[in-house]
């Protein structure tokens, strides 16, 4: 059997642990602390490699996603997000007796939501993008958040008691979640 040297994307930045993941496109991403010696990270990489090629055999079986276009300039969209992101998080907050403290919108690649500690979420506004109880779903995951800093048992039967199907909306947002990626049309 001969062994193919895999190609990783090295990030080094203030963490302490070191990760690995795999993209759309089956590039390997290895998040590592800022000291690591490249040959821990080589060691680390080897021990992963049946995960990493498991990973990427998954990433080639997917349909290759292209970015959608948007019909409306970025600032709408954001600006709508917030609107229709504020109507829903008051909703499902007051609905279940919850508080949160502010909303902010993200543009991260990977997170579609966030809860600090203080009660402050993040969402990703490319999820007004997505269908309505997809929304719901990250909305009472991150509310949840609010109750249960974690992914214990109990924060899962938080968001059950919230969202009786969230296992649908998150199967979904793992499949078809890339597409919500844009490409912002060239103003002229």
């Amino acid at each position: 059997m001969t062994i193919i040297p895999l190609t990783c994307k090295v990030i080094r930045s203030k963490r302490r642990t070191l990760a690995v993941q795999v993209d759309q496109n089956g590039t390997v991403i290895v998040r590592v602390p800022k000291y690591v010696l490249n040959l821990q990270i080589k060691r680390f990489v080897q021990r992963m490699r049946g995960w990493i090629e498991k990973q990427q055999e998954k990433m080639q079986k997917l349909p290759k996603i292209t970015p959608r276009k948007l019909e409306h300039p970025v600032a709408w969209y954001k600006k709508e997000a917030r609107r229709v992101f504020t109507e829903r998080l008051n909703h499902f907050a007051e609905l279940h007796d919850l508080t949160y403290e502010t909303l902010r919108l993200s543009s991260a690649r990977t997170r579609w939501g966030s809860c600090s500690r203080r009660k402050s979420i993040n969402l990703n506004w490319r999820l007004i993008l997505a269908p309505p109880d997809v929304l719901d779903y990250v909305i009472a995951h991150e509310l949840s958040h609010t109750v249960h800093m974690n992914h214990s048992k109990r924060f899962w039967e938080h968001v059950g008691i919230m969202m009786p199907t969230y296992k649908i909306q998150k199967k979904w947002l793992k499949e078809f979640g890339p597409t919500l990626h844009t490409e912002a049309i060239s103003q002229k």
